[in-house]
């Protein structure tokens, strides 16, 4: 298969990460309002991480797969645990969209942390992205608070975790640095349930069937087909494409929980798709040169 093929072919495995996330939103809402934040986690983590056991099979378990494979366990579970906190104390709608600042963020820290110069079209097709995800996003005026405040950490950190992957998919094959991931970050979960909080006594089929979708589709499925992309496709590039997560999450909640179809919806949603089509015609990054 020739390079633009692949690069399309791993690009359509991230659109359907963002496309499985979209769907999470609903799941994700009532399922926090039974099981506590670290909970969720360990059980997304841990189910997605032994899922994943068998790649460790035949594998080379060296100490810098271990050590880089917690690094990302940790940013994965920072990321993803201060924006579930940041949700408590702010509404949906602005936790999504300053979340998104990651997509501006990528490609800033790809130029820091692998010397790689984004091009125009790719600074372009981030800011794009940013746009329509503030259009997507319905007007906010209760101001700045301590949820917001989380919430900006959390995109920090999966800007972060988005380029650290990319760094450490160039040394150790996917599989294996996925699956010690998902340990790790059920690990860190673990601390803080086990330690902070309270399993609840007893829960629905509903809650169980919302877990098992976070689970085996938001986790083990979404993040291995991340995983998977990033290692062919640019950071900064992929960050775009998992954007189009808004996307899906307002079309399922027009499916299928009669959400209205918005002007700002349509508006949002074309912005973005332009953006992902502009950074599919974005060459890969340059080195920065030495400044010796």
């Amino acid at each position: 298969m020739n390079a633009p093929r692949k690069t399309l072919l791993y690009s359509w495995l991230l659109l359907t990460a963002a496309a499985i996330w979209g769907g999470a939103f609903v799941v994700m809402k009532d399922t926090l309002a039974v099981v506590p934040t670290n909970w969720i986690l360990t059980i997304r983590f841990a189910v997605a991480g032994l899922g994943l056991t068998f790649a460790l099979a035949g594998s080379q378990i060296s100490p810098a797969l271990v050590r880089r494979g917690a690094v990302l366990g940790f940013l994965l579970y920072a990321a993803f645990a201060v924006q579930t906190w940041g949700l408590i104390h702010t509404t949906a709608s602005k936790n999504a969209l300053i979340t998104s600042i990651y997509v501006v963020l990528v490609p800033f820290f790809v130029w820091w942390i692998q010397r790689r110069r984004v091009g125009p079209r790719g600074l372009l097709a981030a800011g794009m992205a940013f746009s329509g995800l503030v259009i997507l996003s319905p007007p906010e005026t209760s101001g700045i608070n301590l949820g917001d405040f989380l919430t900006l950490v959390s995109g920090f950190g999966y800007a972060l975790h988005i380029t650290m992957v990319g760094v450490y998919s160039e040394y150790h094959e996917v599989m294996p640095l996925t699956c010690l991931q998902f340990l790790f970050a059920a690990l860190f979960a673990g601390v803080g349930a086990f330690g902070f909080e309270t399993f609840p006594e007893r829960i629905g089929a509903g809650t169980w069937l919302g877990l098992a979708y976070l689970a085996f589709g938001s986790t083990l499925l979404a993040l291995t087909l991340m995983n998977l992309g990033i290692r062919h496709v640019t950071p900064a590039r992929a960050s775009i494409l998992l954007a189009t997560e808004a996307i899906f999450g307002c079309l399922f909640g027009v499916l299928f929980q009669g959400d209205p179809l918005t002007v700002p919806i349509l508006a949002g949603g074309g912005i973005l798709t332009l953006a992902v089509i502009l950074s599919q015609s974005e060459g890969p990054a340059q080195p920065v040169p030495s400044p010796n």
